[in-house]
């Protein structure tokens, strides 16, 4: 709110005065705000943990189905599982690189939000 108050001098002068509630209210929203970023990056974390897990075991399972594959010759087998195999990295990449975003925007929330207080 701002006020006129009349100085010593006898002017005028303008004088701002803070609404404690208001200020309290929007701390408050603020608060609630970086609460569910941090929520909803927590659940993205999992999420992508879990496929990241889900990944591996598709990896172990199709490569294990691939080197058992007996109908294969030895070279068909092992060039099947390598391509299988980087198919599988690239993915387990990509989520680790999701993972590692989730992290820094995690640390960057905290950052922000600990300058403040």
């Amino acid at each position: 709110m701002v006020r006129l108050q009349r100085g010593a001098d006898g002017s005028l002068n303008y004088v701002y005065t803070a609404d404690a509630e208001k200020v309290d209210e929007a701390q408050q929203k603020y608060e609630d705000a970086v609460y569910a970023m941090q929520k909803s990056n927590e659940d993205y974390a999992n999420s992508v943990q879990e496929q990241i897990i889900t990944t591996q075991q598709d990896m172990v399972n199709s490569l294990t189905e691939i080197m058992n594959d007996s109908s294969l010759s030895v070279e068909d087998r092992l060039s099947k599982a390598s391509s299988m195999y980087e198919f599988y990295m690239t993915k387990i990449q990509y989520l680790g690189n999701e993972l590692n975003k989730v992290f820094d925007s995690n640390q960057a929330l905290y950052d922000s939000d600990s300058a403040l207080f």
